[in-house]
């Protein structure tokens, strides 16, 4: 699992606030099932 993208990142994708290329780089991250680990530990953080 590569952690591309910082929790700060993430955080603001989820509050939708991170901009329109953040949001893309993070739907094409979410493509690897091995990312979306980190992303759901991300999400139940906030």
């Amino acid at each position: 699992m590569e952690q591309k993208f910082s929790k700060n990142t993430l955080f603001n994708f989820f509050s939708g606030n991170a901009s329109p290329l953040q949001k893309k780089a993070i739907e094409e991250w979410l493509e690897e099932e091995s990312n979306r680990e980190w992303f759901v530990q991300c999400r139940l953080m906030v």
